[in-house]
């Protein structure tokens, strides 16, 4: 009878212990389910292009990088807002150049004295001779130079009814004015107008190339259907 009851309770402490085991790996299992696991980081192989920009803010530069090379370096990297429209890029001709000797070249420009601000560029490529010419960056900082913010204005132009019906001529014609402003300067102006019919007011928002050159061709407008400044 104690041989019995002996083995009754034994048979009940492992049955026990056993599903307490399989709680406490039914419960590390979901807990080790709902930790997100890293992205495995898969390094990107650089192509070489014939890179070519026409000169301009920043950002036209960031869309040259990523129509050229395939790469968004807002995406991959860091890039202020504000240096996006307030940096001015000059003319680039790069023959043959992988993203990696682009940004090099780009930041020896900027050691030349030009105010174009610098990339810091970082990768676990070190000691890999070869590694610059065939992956693209890992980490991507821009950093703007100290002046780098362009300085924004605003005009109103006041329309009469006849200058309203007939705004988007000259929308149209501050468009073309900007156009072949920066394609001759090759200093892209940075800014935005709208017509506003209910005030009949005309709305000019931008740098000062944009400002002025929007202002001369309003000028123009002026002469022919006498539109009124406000100052």
């Amino acid at each position: 009878m104690k041989t019995g009851m002996i083995i009754f309770m034994a048979t009940v402490m492992l049955a026990t212990a056993s599903a307490q085991s399989t709680g406490k790996s039914t419960d590390a299992a979901k807990s080790s389910a709902t930790v997100p696991q890293a992205e495995e980081y898969v390094p990107q192989v650089s192509k070489r292009v014939d890179f070519t920009f026409e000169g301009g803010p920043l950002d036209r530069f960031v869309g040259a990088v990523k129509q050229q090379y395939g790469v968004d370096l807002q995406k991959l990297g860091t890039v202020p807002d504000a240096a996006l429209v307030g940096v001015e890029v000059p003319k680039l001709r790069l023959p043959s150049a992988s993203i990696h000797g682009l940004l090099k070249a780009y930041n020896s420009l900027s050691d030349e004295g030009l105010p174009i601000g610098k990339w810091i560029i970082r990768h676990d490529g070190e000691g890999d001779p070869h590694w610059p010419d065939r992956m693209v960056p890992q980490f991507v900082v821009f950093v703007p130079p100290a002046t780098s913010s362009r300085e924004i204005g605003i005009r109103v132009f006041n329309l009469d009814a006849k200058q309203n019906a007939e705004s988007k001529k000259l929308n149209e014609a501050i468009a073309a004015a900007l156009e072949l402003f920066s394609r001759e300067a090759r200093v892209t102006p940075v800014g935005n107008m709208r017509h506003h019919e209910e005030t009949r007011t005309f709305i000019v928002v931008g740098d000062k190339a944009y400002i002025e050159v929007a202002s001369e061709v309003v000028a123009a407008f002026k002469q022919s259907v006498g539109v009124t400044i406000l100052n």
